[in-house]
């Protein structure tokens, strides 16, 4: 797999964790969160792993992973859309598929990250994403479907007013993109009102564009399970007790 690359969303603040270690160096069972996503993205088989930081939790993630990933530092808070941008314009120029991951989500399953790369390489998808039924969270955006089933758009969990006739399907922020896709559309990104770029505006550009999108099923619904908080942590690593 030497044409694909890994990018591991790191640089969040997390605070709603209300703890001075970052978010994703919590742990999960005595080992810290980013280590699940680590371990199961090269176990999927992606030997180039990306692991995007902030410039106050690069030295403290570091010192856990240690050297085999390549670090990039997110100097402004501009969101997951800004996130991605930063690592594209430093990617080596043989990366043509592009899997993004969060590195808060680590119940997602080596299995369901195989499933995503065989579904993107051999249905030939542009982008192709992860997705579940809701089982608690309010924190996940929702995919919205035609009637046919293609997917139009993610509407974000903050942009759900009550009384929304909304999916139940989640968009667990794990996606594959070919390069020229991402080389093409996240220049067409918004900035919202809190600043940020977010990356799940690309499904409604890519479908408005025609862009092959797909998705795949999570493995098991409990791998929507994320952590932004400490009674989130908790729930998680009761999960992965088990």
């Amino acid at each position: 797999m030497d044409q694909w690359a890994a990018v591991i969303m790191a640089a969040g603040r997390g605070s709603r964790m209300q703890s001075n270690v970052p978010k994703v160096l919590h742990t999960v069972c005595g080992k810290e969160m980013i280590l699940y996503s680590i371990e199961r993205l090269s176990d999927a088989g992606i030997t180039s792993l990306i692991v995007v930081v902030s410039e106050s939790n690069y030295e403290p993630i570091k010192n856990v992973v240690g050297d085999g990933v390549e670090y990039v530092i997110q100097s402004d808070a501009k969101g997951t859309g800004g996130a991605v941008q930063t690592v594209l314009s430093v990617m080596e120029s043989g990366v043509e598929h592009v899997l993004v991951h969060g590195a808060d989500m680590p119940l997602v399953s080596e299995q369901s990250l195989r499933s995503l790369i065989l579904s993107h390489t051999n249905d030939d998808h542009q982008i192709t994403l992860l997705t579940s039924e809701i089982i608690n969270s309010t924190d996940l955006g929702r995919i919205l479907r035609n009637d046919q089933g293609d997917i139009l758009s993610i509407r974000e969990a903050s942009e759900i007013v009550d009384g929304d006739d909304i999916s139940s399907e989640v968009n667990l922020g794990t996606y594959c993109f070919t390069r020229g896709i991402l080389e093409d559309s996240l220049g067409r990104l918004n900035v919202k009102e809190n600043g940020e770029l977010y990356l799940t505006e690309l499904i409604e550009i890519g479908c408005a564009q025609n862009v092959r999108i797909g998705s795949v099923y999570a493995s098991n619904t409990n791998e929507s399970l994320g952590v932004n908080n400490k009674v989130q942590l908790s729930q998680v690593e009761s999960v992965q007790r088990k």
